[in-house]
């Protein structure tokens, strides 16, 4: 049985919390969850103390905080165990991203950056295996009632600086492929009748790939798209054959 340690207990790390706890993820049991203020879940106690945190012995910590939490504990997850993060975001700043790589080569540890809310970042890696290959993201963010209209478009660095929590699938699309400053997005404001989107458009000389997704979440259900990528990765964990 290997034991995690979750950063977050908001909207996405409520839903994983709970299917650990249910006995839905084989193979793996809670040892302790950090949050900003003590919360009671069923067995256990939340930890607001980072250091009563880090002083425990995870197999696998899972950040589902927002992109400050990556910039916080990024780098002492790394030396505790291996790490899994949604807030790809936090990686867009050269310095955190060199920082993290260098902690985890020394500790023998590695961080994951999951897809969260958008699919095709398998295929975005194998179209970029070719240098030129032209990478562009559409991300919707909260809707307005002025209509539709673009906020930002451009490099995926300063679009981080500028939305920091909103574009975490953007900046996971730009690592996936082989160049994070070649790739494009566009940060969209939609009308308030339609749904929020996040596409994926890549092509190289390997071929063209386009990828819409919408999203769904629902709090009070707890329903988030991007809390059932971390169910389904876990699930994929111990399954002898598996699709990754």
């Amino acid at each position: 049985m290997k034991s995690i340690g979750i950063i977050g207990c908001g909207r996405i790390g409520g839903p994983v919390i709970r299917a650990i706890q249910a006995g839905q993820i084989e193979g793996f049991s809670l040892l302790s969850v950090l949050t900003q203020n003590l919360r009671q879940l069923e067995n256990i106690e939340t930890v607001v103390d980072p250091d009563a945190f880090f002083d425990q012995q995870f197999d696998l910590i899972i950040d589902t905080a927002g992109p400050s939490s990556m910039i916080e504990h990024g780098a002492r997850a790394l030396r505790n165990a291996d790490l899994w993060t949604v807030n790809a975001a936090a990686l867009a700043d050269a310095e955190l991203y060199n920082q993290l790589e260098a902690t985890g080569r020394e500790y023998g540890n590695r961080l994951r950056v999951l897809s969260g809310a958008i699919a095709g970042l398998d295929g975005v890696a194998t179209l970029s295996i070719d240098g030129d290959a032209e990478v562009l993201t559409t991300v919707d963010v909260m809707p307005s009632e002025k209509g539709r209209g673009t906020l930002f478009k451009g490099g995926v660095r300063e679009a981080a600086k500028l939305f920091p929590e909103s574009i975490n699938v953007a900046v996971a699309t730009a690592l996936a492929s082989t160049a994070i400053d070649d790739v494009q997005i566009e940060v969209v404001q939609p009308d308030l009748k339609g749904p929020r989107s996040l596409t994926i458009k890549a092509q190289s000389q390997y071929g063209y790939l386009e990828v819409k997704t919408i999203p769904n979440v629902i709090p009070d259900k707890g329903i988030h798209t991007v809390a059932a990528c971390i169910i389904a990765a876990l699930r994929q964990e111990n399954k002898v054959i598996w699709i990754g």
